[in-house]
């Protein structure tokens, strides 16, 4: 979903390299139903991820469905190297 993609790169803009989760933006977007949307947007940070846009800060279980499901990413910039 493209908004989720806007939404992600925004929050990392706007927190200058602070860390922040994949929970925070979509409870900003949809604050009664968010829950429903962190599948999504998971998906939408691994994504961004492998394009080199942002880093997933926490390192567990990223790929497995159930965990994309249930528990929010932590981002933040990606390392310049």
């Amino acid at each position: 979903m493209e908004v989720l993609r806007t939404a992600i790169l925004d929050k990392l803009q706007r927190n200058k390299g602070e860390i922040f989760s994949t929970a925070e933006v979509v409870m900003q977007m949809y604050p009664e139903d968010w829950e429903l949307f962190l599948e999504e947007v998971n998906t939408t940070a691994i994504a961004l991820q492998q394009e080199g846009l942002v880093a997933i800060t926490s390192v567990e279980e990223a790929t497995d469905f159930n965990f994309l499901k249930s528990k929010s990413l932590e981002l933040s910039s990606p390392s310049k190297t």
